[in-house]
């Protein structure tokens, strides 16, 4: 079953390509926040509350140094199938103009243009070709 989720998850990010990364990422992001600035605002005093649960010196001493961006982290990370569902309804409709955006992008930072890109990957210079970037001529 988990191969199946996970193979499913690399298909649609490969079908979506850089607005699928982004967009998750981005959702991520978004929700930890908000649930930190819940978790702050709130102000539970979470040692209090570890101490109550366990009686490991670690946990409590993560609880008192971190414990409003652990529970965050871990509430967000609870979330995750949420997110994936969000982002399965949002990037079908913006994955053409955030790509048309991203791909340039995309290249630079990761060489090459996607091969599952729509309008192919970039043609090949053949001997004799001049290449535009260096006014040279290809060998």
């Amino acid at each position: 079953m988990i191969r199946k989720v996970t193979s499913w998850i690399s298909s649609t990010s490969v079908k979506y390509g850089p607005a699928w990364i982004v967009t998750v990422q981005t959702l991520g992001w978004i929700t930890f926040f908000i649930i930190y600035i819940v978790l702050a605002t709130v102000s539970i005093d979470l040692g209090t509350v570890a101490r109550k649960w366990t009686t490991n010196a670690d946990y409590i001493a993560l609880a008192d140094a971190g414990g409003t961006a652990a529970l965050a982290f871990a509430l967000n990370r609870l979330l995750s199938p949420l997110r994936i569902v969000i982002a399965l309804a949002v990037v079908p409709r913006i994955a053409d103009p955030v790509n048309a955006l991203l791909r340039p992008m995309w290249a630079k930072w990761f060489g090459g243009g996607g091969d599952n890109d729509k309008q192919g990957s970039q043609q090949q210079l053949q001997p004799g070709d001049v290449a535009a970037e260096s006014g040279k001529k290809v060998v």
